[in-house]
């Protein structure tokens, strides 16, 4: 559903952009990477706060 979506915004902004099939393709695959990039930043970014979180609260280790 995402795609379609995205692909349903694009032809609003850009239509001449989407003169034949393929280019629609390829500008939702185009726009899939990008999501999937940004998805998997914040992904780490929220993993990385969460285990920065049980660093800073569980007790130290007499090493």
């Amino acid at each position: 559903t995402l795609d379609i979506l995205l692909l349903l915004r694009e032809v609003k902004r850009k239509p001449n952009n989407l003169k034949s099939l393929p280019s629609a393709v390829k500008l939702v695959q185009r726009s899939n990477a990008t999501v999937t990039r940004v998805a998997s930043f914040h992904a780490t970014r929220a993993a990385h706060k969460v285990v920065q979180r049980w660093l800073d609260t569980r007790p130290e280790s007499p090493d």
